[in-house]
């Protein structure tokens, strides 16, 4: 999953390391609103800094993939607008087209791998 999400975003993904981090998120608000005197933290930056972490894993994105999917999004915007607009009235033909292109480009590089 996370290789997908590095894949769809084109960014690096990085794991937290902590497995609770809702939790984590109100301990650290808690320690900036107890402040400096009573043992927490001045601002968010500064108790953000010292609490968090990342895990050594980074999820690199794989340029095809990521290329893949900059295409498919760009689809689904025309179809969102074309659906999604009352007065659009577009031919979009080559889209399903398009689609087919994609998914057999898909398949040819799984399989060659």
């Amino acid at each position: 999953v996370m290789q997908i999400y590095a894949d769809v975003m084109n960014r690096t993904m990085e794991i937290s390391r902590s497995t609770q981090t809702g939790a984590l998120g109100s301990a650290i608000a808690g320690a900036v609103v107890a402040g400096e005197a009573a043992g927490g933290y001045r601002d968010f930056e500064s108790a953000i800094r010292a609490m968090t972490g990342v895990l050594d894993t980074r999820y690199e994105p794989h340029g095809p993939n990521a290329a893949t999917y900059d295409e498919l999004y760009s689809l689904y915007r025309r179809l969102h607008d074309a659906f999604g607009t009352k007065d659009r009235r577009e031919n979009h033909y080559e889209v399903m087209k398009k689609l087919l292109s994609i998914r057999d480009e898909s398949r040819s590089r799984r399989s060659s791998t």
